[in-house]
């Protein structure tokens, strides 16, 4: 259980540091419409990273069932975190030159907050496959049981909105740091947590 909790928490971290259009967003809409715009936004989020795990999770189970696909799927899910790893590494990452138009004249409210960070992230292809590769090393290789699992689920989600919360709050003091270079480093860092999880699940499945 212990084991469950530290990976839920790394992968949270993992997952919350990507930058991409939710990263942006999240900070921008915090920037212009204060912490409780960035609070309802990061609900949303977590909510779309909640669905995205039971859909992922019910996909792979039910192929597994009918194929028994479990080596395909894992051999699959290290070579699909490898090359989201390569991708992240090598993506310089450029925040939408729309957004801050768009948030100013937007008089959003609660509810539409939370469905706008659940879209945003639910559209964004590279959330599904890093969910698809997560779930698949989770069911291949690490051998939790159920309770195991839903504990490894939950931090994980509980640590992208925690971090989500505190973006928000500092939003106004960091946006300074985000600079390209500082971003473009901190994707290099979270593409090579996600090529090593990526080649654990690969060589597990080939050779253990």
């Amino acid at each position: 259980m212990q084991d469950a909790l530290i990976k839920g928490i790394l992968l949270g971290l993992t997952l919350a540091a990507l930058i991409g259009p939710v990263f942006f967003a999240l900070i921008q809409t915090s920037i212009h419409r204060g912490f409780k715009a960035g609070f309802f936004l990061a609900i949303g989020i977590s909510l779309s990273d909640s669905l995205y795990i039971f859909l992922t999770n019910f996909f792979l189970s039910y192929v597994q069932s009918i194929h028994n696909l479990k080596d395909i799927l894992g051999i699959f899910g290290g070579f699909v975190l490898i090359i989201v790893g390569v991708m992240t590494m090598l993506k310089s990452p450029k925040p939408p030159r729309d957004l801050d138009t768009e948030i100013e004249s937007s008089k959003l409210k609660s509810l539409a907050l939370i469905g706008r960070g659940f879209l945003l992230n639910f559209a964004h292809p590279g959330v599904l496959i890093f969910w698809l590769g997560i779930i698949t090393l989770i069911n291949s290789n690490w051998q939790y049981d159920s309770s195991a699992k839903v504990t490894l689920y939950l931090t994980t989600v509980i640590t992208v909105f925690s971090t989500d919360l505190l973006k928000a709050f500092l939003a106004g003091k960091i946006s300074h740091l985000l600079t390209p270079r500082f971003l473009l480093w901190m994707n290099r860092v979270m593409g090579a947590i996600l090529i090593i999880f990526g080649l654990q699940l690969f060589l597990r499945t080939l050779f253990f």
